[in-house]
C-alpha cells in the first residue's frame, strides 16, 4: 500500500513544470513513506528529463536532462549506472547513479523503447519500437 501511495504521488507531480515540482513530504502522503529507502526514477517525456526522488522523504535529489521522449529507465544488476531510453533522439543516456551525472550517450538505431537487462546486469536489451528489432547494450563497456 505504501508502494502504491508513492507511485500515485510521484505520478501526479510528473504533470508540473520541474521548477514547481513538491516533495512527496509536503503532501499527506509523508507519514506513508516511513521505512521506505533508495531512490525512485521517473521520467518526463515532455521536459525531455529524469528526475529522481528520495524514496524516504520523496524529496528531489535531481533533474537530469537526456535525449528527447524518454521513456523508460533501469539500473542493471552490479552496474552502478541507470540506463535511459530516448525514443525521440534514438538514444540511451547513462548515468552514474552515484554522481547523477550522464556519462555517455549510446547511438540507437530508431525509436528505442522498453528495456531489460540479463540476470547478470552484463547486457542490456532495448526494443526498438520504429525498427521491429531488439538493440543490445554491453554494459561493461556501454556501446550497443
Amino acid at each position: 500500500m505504501k508502494r502504491l501511495l508513492l507511485i500515485a504521488a510521484l505520478l501526479m507531480m510528473t504533470a508540473l513544470p520541474v521548477a514547481s515540482h513538491p516533495s512527496v513530504e509536503a503532501s499527506n502522503a509523508s507519514s506513508e513513506l516511513a521505512g521506505m529507502h533508495g531512490r525512485v526514477w521517473v521520467t518526463n517525456k515532455t521536459l525531455n528529463t529524469v528526475t529522481v526522488y528520495d524514496a524516504s522523504s520523496g524529496t528531489v535529489e535531481a533533474v537530469i536532462p537526456v535525449g528527447s521522449t524518454p521513456i523508460g529507465v533501469i539500473i542493471p544488476k552490479g552496474t552502478g549506472k541507470a540506463y535511459v531510453s530516448n525514443e525521440g533522439s534514438n538514444t540511451v543516456s547513462v548515468i552514474d547513479v552515484a554522481s547523477l551525472v550522464i556519462i555517455k550517450t549510446i547511438p540507437m538505431q530508431a525509436g528505442p523503447h522498453h528495456m531489460m537487462a540479463s540476470r547478470d546486469g552484463r547486457f542490456l536489451y532495448v526494443g526498438e519500437y520504429n525498427q521491429n528489432t531488439v538493440g543490445v547494450i554491453d554494459t561493461s563497456t556501454d556501446t550497443a
